[in-house]
């Protein structure tokens, strides 16, 4: 969460706590008795009851502060006592304002920046719909000052800060996509990838036009979700319709390959598709291995419970037989099947398998699976009631 602190606006007029800002302010730009335009002006302005006109004029000297004021202390209850005048007079426009200027400003240590820009988060409410805007700003500050850790413990929560803060379609779009950028950036290859698939599905109720004009982050997803090494479930990805938008692509067909095709289907398209590794910017020994998995899960996944001989991992996948083991072990380590090797026999017993797709016939084996778990309970339970008649009979 974003921790910070709340300053409580003594109860001296409003005009009395801003002349202090006025003050400093005069001060850092050292103006003297006599001659001081800006200190003049602003007086004018709060005692001809022009608060917000002088505020926008506070707010703009954010960078003057920030070079001047050294101590952490005051320069947090300066921007405490700036944040709280707008709150209480109705200028939390001018917050937005404020942490655009301090996200961008380059002057203050990165930390004590971070913190204000928190403070100004902490002092709107929670359903408050500028939440959006100081966050987006807290956002692109995190990645241009190595603070992406703080962003990755905030996306667990996004989804019900946007509920609360009323986000739009737009918004959600806006933020998603700048924070799968940043966090490709940053080296979050997982993260990024999550984001734009919630980027894209903020597309599901759009209209042509709009859909059209997700085609290139959809694209995108597909290449993402090939190259990265731990993501082997296409089945969401495809079901959404910017995805589905893409129909009439190669980069579409490429994406059905890795949902249910094997090797075989793969070295076909991709020798009848020259380019659509390097349109896509994919590693093809990368490809060859991911598909090479996926084959690999198929073929055991058609034998739960129950054994798989090498041969058959040797001939499905178009290995020599001595690379045999080398790929279960990494379907294993992937977390794709549950098994055992019996070298002996040369079979591997087949406890699971990650369903790729979750068909008819995947439902059907669930349900089968439910049966025999329930009736494996029942004679559990009727052990167990035996148990205690003879314990009681003694």
């Amino acid at each position: 969460m974003l921790a910070s602190s709340r300053y409580i606006l003594p109860q001296e007029n409003i005009k009395t706590e801003s002349l202090k800002l006025v003050n400093l302010i005069s001060s850092l730009k050292d103006e003297e008795e006599g001659n001081a335009p800006y200190y003049s002006e602003l007086l004018d302005l709060l005692e001809n009851d022009k608060v917000a006109d002088a505020f926008s004029k506070i707010v703009e000297e954010t960078d003057l502060i920030l070079s001047k004021i050294k101590s952490e202390r005051d320069l947090e209850s300066i921007f405490n006592l700036e944040i709280a005048i707008c709150v209480k007079s109705n200028l939390k426009d001018l917050l937005i304002r404020l942490a655009n200027i301090v996200s961008e400003s380059q002057n203050g240590k990165p930390s004590r920046k971070m913190k204000i820009l928190k403070n100004i988060y902490s002092n709107l409410e929670i359903n408050d719909s500028l939440r959006y805007d100081v966050y987006l700003a807290i956002v692109k500050y995190s990645a241009k000052n190595d603070y992406m850790d703080i962003i990755l413990n905030h996306l667990v929560h996004l989804d019900l800060w946007l509920k609360n803060w009323n986000a739009t379609v737009e918004q959600k779009r806006e933020l998603f996509l700048t924070l799968r950028n940043l966090l490709n950036e940053s080296g979050h290859p997982m993260e990024a990838y999550e984001c734009l698939f919630k980027y894209l599905l903020t597309f599901e109720n759009a209209d042509a036009n709009t859909l059209n004009s997700s085609k290139d982050n959809a694209r995108e997803a597909i290449k993402d979700a090939i190259n990265n090494e731990n993501i082997f479930n296409f089945e969401e990805l495809l079901k959404l319709n910017a995805i589905q938008n893409l129909s009439s692509e190669p980069s579409f067909e490429l994406a059905k390959v890795f949902l249910s095709g094997d090797i075989n289907e793969y070295q076909s398209f991709v020798s009848s598709h020259n380019n659509i590794l390097s349109e896509l910017s994919l590693d093809g020994d990368e490809c060859s291995k991911k598909i090479r998995m996926l084959t690999l899960v198929s073929v055991v996944g058609n034998e739960i419970p129950g054994r798989v001989s090498y041969s058959a991992v040797q001939e499905a996948l178009n290995i020599p037989e001595e690379e045999v083991e080398l790929w279960i072990l990494d379907v294993i380590r992937a977390g794709l099947i549950d098994a055992k090797m019996n070298q002996l026999d040369k079979t591997i017993i087949v406890n699971r398998a990650t369903p790729r797709q979750f068909t008819e016939n995947e439902w059907k084996k669930l349900d089968t699976r439910i049966d025999e778990w329930k009736n494996n309970l029942k004679d559990i339970l009727k052990v167990i009631a035996n148990a205690k008649l003879i314990a009681q009979s003694h």
